[in-house]
């Protein structure tokens, strides 16, 4: 003895999202940084033992610049404005080889985006 409409799925299903938030509005969207392009070291000029890093404009909230001394690891030297072009080392050591290498990051709040890093740019000073 079965009755009629009892292999329906019932009506109220607590499972199924509501089509609507509770307050009326449709919930908004999570902010996505985008990735910025990977930035391009334009040229490495020496001046006595201070070196200039200049490289191509990129559209990005800030550049992360990268040295290498030897053959050692890279470490952070500076970190410029996305508008910047060039950087000025301090004075470094005679008869050394460097290595420099760059990063752009997008930053929205306290969402960050980074781009892949640019061409390593070695140089003896």
């Amino acid at each position: 003895d079965s009755t009629p409409g009892a292999s329906e799925a019932p009506q109220n299903n607590p499972s199924a999202p509501p089509a609507i938030s509770q307050t009326g509005k449709p919930s908004p969207k999570k902010s996505k940084v985008s990735k910025p392009k990977k930035p391009v070291i334009r040229s490495l000029k020496k001046s006595g033992r201070k070196l200039v890093i200049k490289w191509k404009k990129c559209k990005c909230s800030y550049i992360e610049i990268y040295m290498q001394t030897g053959k050692g690891s890279f470490k952070k030297l500076a970190t410029k404005k996305g508008s910047v072009t060039s950087y000025k080392t301090k004075k470094l050591k005679a008869k050394k080889k460097y290595s420099f290498k760059l990063r752009a990051v997008n930053k929205s709040g306290k969402k960050k985006a980074y781009s892949a890093y640019s061409k390593v740019k070695r140089t003896k000073i």
